[in-house]
Order: structure tokens, then C-alpha cells, then sequence
């Protein structure tokens, strides 16, 4: 989380939190980046940017596991697979966690984004001749 880096009072904060096992499980990364949050959360600043990154992340079929390291529920695992299966179907964000909420109240600012000429037909310039 970090304030404007003009501000009189900057203030920039970052963590790394460890999960308990290797998961795909959305409940339990949503849960440790609120948890982030509130630790790096100062009361009186205006935040201008935070984010959440994922590091080490390894494909589930070639995790290597080990009689010490607990894994995944398999409850879980099967919750997981219902939700994808409902976004696959009814479209992205059908079905997600309530810390995502109902209404979005901010959007990305983007007036500074490249086009996308290489990866979009629709933003190639059109020319009449």
C-alpha cells in the first residue's frame, strides 16, 4: 500500500504472507491479503495504489508434497471446481467471494494506456480510402 510519492508524509508498506499449503482455494487468499490489508492499513492517509501478488506458484499437477506439509482439503478442492464451473458457464464474476462486494466503487485509471495494436482487432486504426 503506498500514498502519492509527492505527499508531505509518503507513506509505503509492503508484506509477504506465507499460506499454510500450497491452494488454488479463493476463500483462504482472499482471507490472507485482508489480512495484509490490515496490517499495512495506517488510519488518516489517502492510499493512492495497493495490490496483491502471488509468488511461487506452481501448476497442481506438479506439486511435490511431503509427509510434513498439510494439503488442501478435498472439500475445498471440489468447492473450488463448482464455482469455475458456474463462471465458465454463466461468465466471469457470477460467483465470487462477498470481500470482492457487490458494487464496484472505484475503477482503473488507465488514460495513460498504450493501444493494443498487437493483441486487439478492435483497436487497429481504421483508414477509409
Amino acid at each position: 500500500m503506498q500514498t502519492s510519492p509527492f505527499d508531505k508524509n509518503h507513506y509505503a508498506r509492503s508484506c509477504t504472507i506465507q499460506l499454510p499449503h500450497p491452494t488454488d482455494d479463493t476463500r483462504l487468499i482472499v482471507a490472507a491479503a485482508q489480512r495484509g490489508a490490515k496490517h499495512l492499513f495506517k488510519e488518516g492517509y489517502q492510499f493512492l495504489k495497493s495490490g496483491v501478488g502471488l509468488v511461487d506458484i506452481v501448476d497442481k499437477t506438479y506439486l511435490q508434497s511431503d509427509m510434513f506439509t498439510p494439503a488442501q482439503p478435498p472439500k475445498a478442492d471440489a468447492l473450488m471446481s463448482v464455482m469455475d464451473s458456474i463462471n465458465a458457464k454463466y461468465g466471469t464474476g457470477s460467483v465470487h467471494t462477498a470481500a470482492e462486494g457487490v458494487k464496484k466503487k472505484w475503477a482503473m485509471r488507465q488514460s495513460y494506456r498504450s493501444p493494443s495494436y498487437t493483441t486487439s482487432w478492435n483497436a487497429l486504426p481504421k483508414i477509409q480510402c
